[in-house]
């Protein structure tokens, strides 16, 4: 019996089905603001972001494979959750409860992190949706190359909530990431 298996789909393809990018500043050069630190958000880039969604309203952020940090492999020496005035989103983001009191809100393009590479260059991750900011990876300041050796498991970046009434459409305005497994966009 000659019978052809498919191989089964990743974690982060199976439950994330809505798989969707935030192209930023990387591909055209161009530095971006948001830290209010004028000479902090010159030498910021920010680099391409995924936005995977779940059926739940949970969103996973992290670098799209399209990132310049990805393509061109350069190894990630830190990661800062200290660029806001919010103060250190690792430490001060504290959602608690039902409705995730105590969790920073983002807006879209607004900093969630920085990631400084070997040779120097630093490169910003933004929100690519509207919600409640419910953590950031806490394993990737001890360890930050699992943003570019594993970004669609233990190197995600943050985990967003979208408000209830944007839950459905809350990435609609995000490109979607083409599926290369099957050479289809979703």
């Amino acid at each position: 019996l000659d019978v052809a298996l498919e191989r089964p789909r990743a974690v982060v393809r199976r439950y994330f089905p809505d798989r969707r990018l935030l192209r930023g500043s990387a591909t055209n050069g161009s530095a971006v603001g948001g830290s209010g630190n004028e000479e902090e958000d010159r030498s910021c880039v920010v680099t391409d972001v995924y936005a995977y969604k779940h059926a739940n309203g949970l969103c996973l952020v992290g670098l799209a494979k399209s990132s310049c940090v990805l393509k061109e492999a350069r190894c990630v020496t830190s990661i800062n959750y200290n660029i806001t005035s919010k103060g250190d989103r690792l430490k001060k983001n504290k959602p608690k409860g039902k409705h995730k009191k105590g969790a920073h809100f983002l807006r879209i393009n607004e900093p969630i992190a920085d990631i400084t590479c070997e040779d120097g260059s630093v490169f910003r991750i933004v929100s690519p949706v509207n919600g409640y900011l419910l953590e950031v990876n806490g394993n990737l300041p001890a360890n930050p190359d699992l943003v570019r050796t594993h970004p669609e498991c233990e190197g995600y970046v943050a985990l967003i909530m979208f408000k209830h009434a944007d839950a459905a459409t809350g990435t609609d305005h995000l490109e979607l990431e083409e599926d290369e497994e099957h050479n289809t966009t979703h």
